[in-house]
């Protein structure tokens, strides 16, 4: 039988040390979201567009920016100390997903 040494589980409340670089590259991360959703909003949209083409203009591009400045890789999906599988959400909130989705119920519950 193989013996498989696996490092110690992060205590989910104890604080996490910054990997090298992890503050410009998260920056980075935020800058390319800013440009990715300045491009979306600058879509011409038709006056006749329906609802998909303001989703994408609108809280499409507001969630990709908002996702991307949030990002937080401490809140990875991880093992927790009970050995249970711990979902993160790499710290966008559910309203960002929601909205990435084009979720109606999570702008209907004035989460998005």
């Amino acid at each position: 039988m193989t013996k498989l040494n696996f490092p110690d589980v992060r205590q989910p409340d104890s604080p996490r040390e910054l990997w090298e670089g992890e503050a410009e590259a998260l920056a980075g991360a935020a800058e390319a979201g800013r440009r990715a959703a300045a491009w979306m909003r600058a879509l011409p949209v038709p006056e006749t567009g329906g609802r998909p083409e303001r989703w994408v203009v609108g809280e499409l591009a507001d969630a990709v920016e908002r996702a991307m400045s949030a990002l937080e890789p401490g809140d990875c999906d991880r093992v927790g100390p009970d050995c249970v599988a711990v979902d993160g959400g790499v710290g966008v909130d559910a309203a960002a997903v929601g909205r990435a989705a084009g979720c109606r119920a999570t702008r209907e519950r004035g989460q998005g």
